[in-house]
């Protein structure tokens, strides 16, 4: 099987029910792609279920199609998109052809997977969906019902399909959540990367730093090397050399210290590092960290033979994110933000006070998690002159004003909206009043708020039959 790519224009998305919205039910000629959606719809969670189904399935796609294809894998708090879209810009300019598979989406699912660079349109999405579906056949046909992969599950393999029929030099592939706790673990790769580690999903991944720490290290398969941002700290760092070197993992550590600021501002920078000076495009402190952790992955790459020249960590200089410090201008004009626990405010919150220090800010928020709204609104809410706070989007935490933990928040400032889009007319009326919006809490209400306003989020690439 050949694969063939087009590019496409930067899609506009009509405001669908949420649900469609968020999982994708485009048209009705996507008739693979939502056969596998329904067959998705019903699976059952948990750490054990996923990891011993998945093992399973990996193993039988092996047999079936040999070694995965050549694997970089990323776990952290928060900085992970960002780092992948920084790596893959480094290994586009180094000459290597890569796919990256992110998650979740903003808007639709094709955005979880991006080949050079460009998201999968519609058209690709179901035609790697036809053209796998003997494979999906046969994990119930073989392994039962009980088998049948999830949501992210089908993403997952919908990606190593496309990395295969296109033949691509690596993969880079993000966890869902967590390290030991995420079925990206399970793929064999000499090289993974924690970014950061900050206490979220303690559900699952432990009560504190060190227990989520750890659960992060799971990331790394053993015998390999494991790159660690320069963030992280000492508590955590010293819960992951515990579990790693048992397993003959060698910690490489970020320094962001090779890292030397020209020129900052609410942009991006300008940076040289070693000899090489280009601008950085992803604006905010905390993405310097990034960078430098992307350095190091990228020179841990170069060892083992994955990358060529060193000069190629200036493609750093295409890196692209939509929603990381996002800024559209308007009126009022936005800035929007996918932050989504405590770390992430207080890296936005770092960021507005020092490139947003007199307008008049408007704070539209929501979150997944009531904990998660009096997080963010404790973080954030010092900024805001107004606080918009909004349910109505996939996994609102919140469904009426009653729900709202105000307890040790400033309720005079705050407005309880049933809806984004009820949220967006009642900030447009006020437009004049603020000099800035501010929209984060979580990326689903990011992603429905750009729906609102009709912004795209990546160009598509298309691939077809050949």
């Amino acid at each position: 099987m050949r694969c063939s790519w087009v590019l496409g224009g930067q899609g506009v998305s009509s405001y669908h029910e949420e649900q469609t919205r968020m999982f994708g039910r485009a048209t009705e000629v996507m008739r693979a792609w939502n056969l596998l959606l329904d067959r998705s719809a019903a699976v059952r969670s948990g750490r054990r279920i996923r990891l011993t189904r998945f093992s399973r399935i990996l193993a039988l796609y092996q047999s079936d199609f040999g070694s995965v294809p050549k694997t970089i894998k990323v776990t952290g708090t928060s900085g992970k998109g960002s780092l992948c879209a920084i790596l893959e810009s480094m290994f586009l300019r180094d000459g290597s052809r890569v796919l990256t598979f992110t998650s979740p989406h903003l808007i639709r699912p094709n955005e979880r997977i991006r080949l050079d660079g460009l998201a999968i349109s519609n058209e690709a999405l179901n035609n790697a969906s036809e053209q796998a579906m003997p494979f999906f056949d046969k994990v119930l046909d073989i392994l039962g019902d009980e088998f049948q992969p999830s949501f992210f599950e089908t993403m997952l393999l919908l990606a190593l399909h496309i990395a295969r029929a296109c033949s691509v030099d690596l993969v880079l592939l993000e966890v869902a959540v967590g390290g030991y706790n995420d079925v990206v673990s399970l793929f064999p790769s000499p090289l993974a990367v924690i970014t950061t580690v900050g206490l979220d999903h303690r559900n699952e991944l432990g009560e504190n730093i060190q227990e989520i720490a750890v659960d992060k290290a799971g990331i790394a398969s053993s015998g390999s090397s494991l790159v660690l941002g320069p963030s992280v700290a000492d508590s955590a760092m010293f819960a992951i050399f515990g579990d790693v070197l048992r397993r003959g993992i060698e910690v490489v550590q970020a320094d962001r210290g090779r890292i030397n600021i020209r020129k900052a501002g609410s942009y991006g920078f300008e940076i040289q590092v070693g000899d090489l000076c280009f601008k950085f495009p992803l604006p905010g402190e905390f993405q310097l960290d990034n960078l430098a952790t992307a350095i190091a992955v990228f020179e841990s790459a170069r060892t083992i033979g994955w990358a060529r020249s060193w000069a190629s960590i200036a493609g750093a200089s295409q890196a692209h994110l939509p929603a990381r410090l996002e800024f559209i201008p308007g009126s009022p004009p936005y800035l929007l933000d996918t932050a989504h626990n405590s770390l992430a405010f207080l890296q936005l919150l770092n960021h507005l006070k020092k490139y947003y220090t007199t307008p008049k800010i408007a704070l539209v928020f929501g979150a997944s998690e009531l904990s998660k709204v009096e997080e963010g609104l404790q973080i954030l809410s010092p900024v805001a002159d107004v606080i918009f706070l909004t349910s109505g989007f996939y996994r609102s935490a919140i469904g009426a004003s009653k729900e709202v933990p105000f307890a040790s928040l400033s309720t005079e400032k705050t407005r309880f909206f049933k809806t984004p889009s009820e949220a967006h007319h009642a900030l447009s009326a006020d437009a004049h009043y603020f000099d800035l919006a501010v929209v984060t809490g979580s990326i689903f209400l990011v992603g429905a708020w750009k729906e609102i306003l009709r912004i795209g989020t990546t160009n598509k690439v298309e691939l077809k039959h050949s």
